[in-house]
C-alpha cells in the first residue's frame, strides 16, 4: 500500500513541477515583460511539487524495504513451524 502512496505523490508532484515550469510569466500584448509575482508563484509550484514528488520517493522506498521484512519475517515464521512440527529433524537426516 506504501509503494502506491509513494507511486501516487511521486506523480502528483511531477504533474504540479510540470505545470509549474509551463506557467507563463511575461504580461502585456507587444513588450512583454517579467512579472515578479508570477514568477514567485511559479517558483513556489515548483518547489512544492519538488517536495511533494521527494516524499512520495521516500514512502514508495520505505513501502519496498518494508515489504521485504515483511517477506523475510514470514520465511523465518516458516522455518519456525517446520522446527515445531518435527520437519526440520527429517530435512537435517537427509
Amino acid at each position: 500500500m506504501l509503494k502506491f502512496i509513494g507511486a501516487l505523490l511521486f506523480a502528483i508532484g511531477a504533474i504540479i513541477v510540470g505545470w509549474a515550469l509551463g506557467m507563463e510569466v511575461t504580461v502585456g500584448y507587444v513588450d512583454k515583460v517579467y512579472n515578479t509575482g508570477l514568477i514567485a508563484n511559479r517558483l513556489v509550484y515548483t518547489v512544492a511539487g519538488s517536495s511533494i514528488s521527494i516524499i512520495g520517493s521516500i514512502v514508495g522506498v520505505a513501502g519496498m524495504i518494508m515489504e521485504s521484512f515483511e517477506k523475510s519475517n514470514a520465511e523465518k515464521l516458516d522455518v519456525m513451524k517446520n522446527i515445531n512440527n518435527g520437519l526440520a529433524d527429517h530435512l537435517e537426516s537427509k
